[in-house]
C-alpha cells in the first residue's frame, strides 16, 4: 500500500477591493478613545440621525408605551397589596407587555385600513372626472346628459 496523501490545495481567500480601513492611533486616554469609538459604533447603529432621539415620530409607540407603562404600574401596585413584590412584578411586566403589544398590533391594524381605504380612494378619483365621450367621437357634458331619453 501507498501511503501517499493527498494535501488539500492551497486557496487564497478573495481580496475585497476596497479593504476597510482601521484606525490604529489613540488619543493617548482610554476614555477618549472609549469615547471616539462609541460616536463611530453610534453612527454604524442609528446612522446619520439619532434615531432613538426620533422615537416620538414613530406612530403608534408613544400610545402603546404609555397605555402599557400606566397599566403595568397600576397592576403592580395593586397586586404589591396582596403579593410579595416578586409576584407584583412579575404581574405588572406581563400586564404592561399585553396591553402594549395589544395596543401597538390594534393601532397598527387601523392605519393599515386607513391606508389601503385612501388608496382605494386615490385610485377611484381620477375616473369621477373622466369625460365620457359619445359613440361619434364627441364629448358627453352634463347638458347633453340631461337632453338624452
Amino acid at each position: 500500500m501507498s501511503t501517499s496523501s493527498t494535501l488539500p490545495e492551497k486557496r487564497e481567500l478573495p481580496v475585497p477591493e476596497n479593504p476597510p480601513v482601521y484606525q490604529v492611533e489613540t488619543t493617548g486616554s482610554r476614555r477618549d478613545d472609549f469615547r471616539v469609538a462609541w460616536g463611530r459604533v453610534k453612527q454604524d447603529i442609528f446612522g446619520e440621525d439619532d434615531r432613538v432621539a426620533a422615537f416620538e415620530r414613530i406612530p403608534c409607540a408613544r400610545n402603546s408605551l404609555m397605555g402599557g407603562i400606566g397599566t403595568g404600574v397600576g397592576v403592580g401596585v395593586i397586586r404589591g397589596l396582596t403579593a410579595s413584590s416578586r409576584v407584583a412584578f412579575n404581574w405588572a411586566l406581563l400586564s404592561f407587555m399585553v396591553v402594549g403589544v395589544g395596543s401597538w398590533k390594534i393601532c397598527q391594524s387601523r392605519r393599515m385600513e386607513e391606508k389601503q381605504k385612501v388608496e382605494r380612494i386615490m385610485e377611484a378619483l381620477p375616473k369621477r372626472f373622466v369625460k365620457k365621450k359619445n359613440p361619434d367621437g364627441s364629448d358627453a357634458g352634463p347638458a347633453a346628459d340631461a337632453a338624452a331619453p
